[in-house]
């Protein structure tokens, strides 16, 4: 394999890495909202 074959699977791999990121990151703010949400009606709720 040459040098430009192994950059470009870097490069591929490297922007595969970046998207799954990014998608943990939605996730997580997603999770992240919910749980807010759901804390600040717990109390009201409980009343």
């Amino acid at each position: 394999m040459e040098i430009s074959d192994l950059t470009n699977e870097l490069s591929d791999l490297g922007q595969e890495i970046t998207q799954g990121v990014k998608s943990s990151t939605r996730v997580v703010r997603s999770a992240e909202e919910r749980l807010r949400r759901l804390t600040t009606m717990m109390p009201s709720s409980s009343s």
